[in-house]
């Protein structure tokens, strides 16, 4: 039974609903074109005093609910906004609402019923406005990044998982402070954490400081299937024409907003958001070309402005052997900046047979646009670690991360940061280098053995016996055992020595050489080192493969020789050596019948007069505009595009130690690596050379140029493909030579062919030596295929060729090249 207190609300809470009902009237009518008279679709209708809203459909009819008196607003793209009052219910019903096109605003909008052309409307002003959006030059900002890796496990690889599952097995963290003004940058890192179990994400690579640059290497580790690190691999912004990242594609992506992005793509309206203060359109972009390398997916467009505000893409599964790669952007106005807050990336790859699947966080925040910057703040040094990103905890990266890791997350963190403390701790050290001092048959036969203390620094190694044997030696057998000793100091410095001996039973003659080198210095690469020994040494490394082994490259030099190497100045490298040789013929050799049978006539060893020489040899390498990071005592050198020069000089000089030459030469050489534009990226090198002096000169000391290799395509920017026999001069020369890759730039433009995401090659290269008359110049074509195996990335491309030249007449060869990616300079070898 009910209550009086009961009766009393149920009656209060009925009159209430009554005189709301009484008040709210459904306010209903048709829009339509003044001048056609035909019917509106997406026309905004909006409440002003609730700012709550609808849209008319395909017959320009609305509903709305509204409390009366009100005020109703309607507008769209292209027409005058219009606003009416409804006092009362009579009012309310059958609206018919003329609008007029708003030529002075929108001149170039034509309206259409069509949801395509409404969306490419809406494009096309989105474009228009691009211009208005403003970006300060001169600002900075804090950047968290997170990479996070899932590792698919089937259920029979891990026996502790009864059904196929995923795992982290990779996470890397980083909060930096980016400073930009104009195109300078410099980047700090505050904080980093890097952790990860599996071997496959664990990689090193030398940096790329000249390719002629002999002092003391930095190796770097890496993850080769993260491809996204630097704030550069993450400068990605719509409203940039076109995309040049490497990192996603070696081919430029067309942004959807491109200035030329109508003639690329499809466009049609989804859905519209209205609220009082503007209106949120969803348009579906879709490539007019399948297999090209656009953007597919959802763009969203705020009509205050017409600025972009999100948009969630992805792109075609065979763009760079990427698969399942998905974008999504958000923008936000930052003090009438409109920039690009948040980035989030994922995609799949796959190491051999295991499978990967990534997924990358890129969040700014704290933008100052009006920062104060000394006079050298920026440099050469890009980035800079700080003394506490150094070694990170997870209590310091709190507070860049704003919030706690997901709770998978934070437990394999918290497992790998225990794994850690155990892997370098005194303890497991120790026990790992009594593994490693343990002597096996197999380790003595095969893989080598050796003695380590980690906690002195010092590594002993000795090849296995397989190591041991050459069978095909310049005489025939050989016995060849080799080792090394190592010993890193506190300050990591370095200390190497390798060895090794040579007795061939044809001969009974032993042969060796040992090599001390020591690293000092870091930051410069500096770096000394002596060796001397007797052995069979080549006489050029610029022999054709097939030949590069044969007996008659072979000498036998007895030599001695010391040299010093270092950075001068930031992108200025030295390399220094003087050595003394005795060279002599080894056509006297007893020569084992079977690597006669092997190598045939190739086996004829060169015959010369034996002679003394003592020389010194000088390198200036200079890469312009180099940049760097600085970790620790650790210079790190970025890759870049620029050019890189190097002056080479060689002395001989005559009668110090029985020296019997007397030669000077000298070599300049310049060459570069031209980045990726929409006609695709280019490799060049110059080089050209002479000896100025030649009043004691012998032959083996000439400038040498590679034979052509059969069927084989080699690096085009050293060796001619179509030279023939390995060629020497004492005469001045030029050599020149240039490969492009189109990426795409034709075949992408190509039905059915562009699917197969091929790639045409072309290029050309010279050699000149006019004393000698001899003149030689080609060409190729090349097509071309990229593939990722094992997490690393490598083209065999199929090459035609053809020369003019005085040596032959002009032919057509077909050759076969394969050329190889390094993941860390982000570049191709050629």
């Amino acid at each position: 039974m009910w209550s009086l207190t009961s009766k009393t609300i149920f009656f209060f809470f009925t009159c209430f609903l009554l005189t709301f009902n009484a008040n709210s009237q459904s306010i209903n009518g048709v829009v339509i074109d003044s001048t056609s008279q035909e019917p509106l679709e997406f026309v905004s209708v909006v409440d002003v005093s609730t700012g709550k809203g609808t849209i008319t459909n395909s017959e320009g009819f609305f509903e709305l609910k509204a409390t009366l008196p009100t005020e109703i607003q309607f507008s769209f793209l292209g027409l005058k906004p219009k606003t009416i009052t409804v006092s009362n219910e009579t009012q309310a019903k059958n609206l018919l609402i003329e609008m007029v096109s708003n030529t002075l605003i929108f001149e170039e909008v034509v309206l259409s019923g069509e949801k395509s052309t409404i969306g490419r409307d809406i494009v096309k002003k989105v474009i228009g406005q691009k211009q208005n959006r403003l970006i300060d030059e001169s600002f900075s900002r804090e950047i968290y990044q997170q990479t996070v890796m899932n590792r698919f496990y089937k259920a029979s690889e891990k026996d502790s998982i009864p059904n196929d599952s995923l795992a982290i097995v990779y996470l890397n963290e980083k909060a930096s402070t980016e400073y930009l003004d104009g195109a300078k940058s410099k980047i700090v890192v505050q904080a980093e954490i890097k952790q990860t179990g599996d071997k496959q994400l664990k990689r090193t690579a030398p940096m790329v400081n000249g390719r002629d640059f002999r002092g003391g290497s930095q190796f770097v580790s890496y993850n080769p299937i993260e491809y996204f690190i630097t704030p550069e691999d993450f400068k990605i912004d719509l409203y940039d024409n076109q995309l040049n990242n490497n990192s996603i594609s070696d081919r430029p992506i067309t942004s959807p907003i491109a200035n030329g992005a109508l003639l690329n793509y499809n466009y049609k309206l989804k859905e519209m958001d209205i609220n009082a203060k503007d209106t949120l359109f969803t348009i579906a972009v879709t490539p007019k070309y399948k297999g090209a390398p656009l953007w597919d997916g959802l763009i969203y467009v705020s009509s205050d402005g017409y600025k972009l505000m999100k948009a969630e893409l992805s792109l075609d599964p065979g763009i760079n052997g990427f698969r399942d790669l998905t974008l999504d952007i958000n923008y936000k106005n930052i003090e009438n900046n409109h920039v690009a807050s948040e980035k989030k990336i994922s995609y799949n790859a796959n190491i051999g047979t295991n499978k990967y699947f990534v997924k990358i966080v890129y969040r700014t925040s704290d933008y100052n646009f009006t920062p104060t910057y000394s006079k050298n703040f920026f440099s050469a040094e890009k980035v800079k670690y700080t003394e506490a990103s150094l070694e990170t905890t997870n209590d310091l990266m709190v507070q860049y991360r704003g919030v706690a890791l997901e709770k998978d997350l934070n437990i394999f963190y918290t497992k790998q940061d225990s794994i850690y403390q155990e892997l370098n701790s005194d303890e497991y050290l120790r026990k790992q280098d009594s593994i490693f001092n343990k002597i096996t048959w197999r380790k003595v036969v095969l893989a080598g053995f050796g003695y380590r203390n980690r906690a002195k620094g010092v590594t002993y190694q000795f090849d296995g016996l397989a190591n041991f044997f050459q069978p095909f030696g310049v005489d025939g057998f050989r016995i060849a055992p080799a080792g090394s000793f190592e010993k890193e100091f506190f300050n990591k410095d370095e200390i190497d020595v390798r060895y090794r001996l040579n007795y061939g039973l044809s001969n009974n003659d032993i042969k060796g050489r040992v090599y001390v080198g020591y690293t000092f210095l870091p930051s410069k690469f500096a770096r000394v080192f002596v060796g001397g020994g007797d052995i069979f040494d080549v006489v050029t490394f610029f022999q054709s493969l097939d030949n590069l082994v044969s007996r008659n490259n072979f000498i036998r030099n007895r030599f001695v020789s010391g040299g010093y190497s270092m950075e001068i100045v930031n992108g200025l490298y030295l390399n220094t050596e003087v050595g003394f040789s005795n060279k002599e013929s080894i056509l006297d050799l007893e020569v084992n019948p079977i690597s006669s049978f092997l190598f045939g006539s190739q086996e004829s060893a060169i015959d010369f007069q034996q002679y003394k020489i003592f020389e010194f040899k000088g390198d200036l390498i200079y890469r312009f505009g180099q940049q760097f990071v600085t970790r620790g005592r650790k210079k790190i050198v970025l890759p870049n595009n620029n050019p890189v020069l190097t002056l080479s000089y060689r002395k001989g000089i005559p009668q110090l130690f029985g020296s019997e030459v007397n030669f000077d030469y000298v070599e300049l050489k310049l060459n570069q690596k031209i980045p990726s534009t929409k006609l695709g990226s280019s490799n060049w090198q110059v080089r050209t050379g002479s000896f100025i002096n030649q009043r004691s000169l012998r032959q083996l000391e000439y400038n040498f140029f590679r034979g052509s290799t059969p069927y084989l395509f080699t690096n085009p920017l050293f060796d001619a493909q179509q030279l023939g026999d390995t060629r020497s001069t004492a005469n001045a020369f030029v050599q020149g030579a240039i490969i492009h890759h189109f990426d795409g730039f034709f075949l992408d433009k190509v039905p059915l062919i562009r699917h197969l995401q091929m790639e045409l090659l072309a290029g050309g290269g010279t050699l000149i030596i006019p004393q000698d008359d001899l003149y030689h110049a080609e060409i190729y074509l090349g097509l071309g295929k990229k593939f990722k195996i094992w997490g690393e990335t490598l083209q065999i491309a199929v090459y035609a060729l053809s020369s003019d030249s005085s040596l032959d007449v002009a032919r057509l060869d077909y050759k076969v090249g394969i050329n190889f990616y390094n993941a860390f300079a982000r570049e191709w070898l050629y």
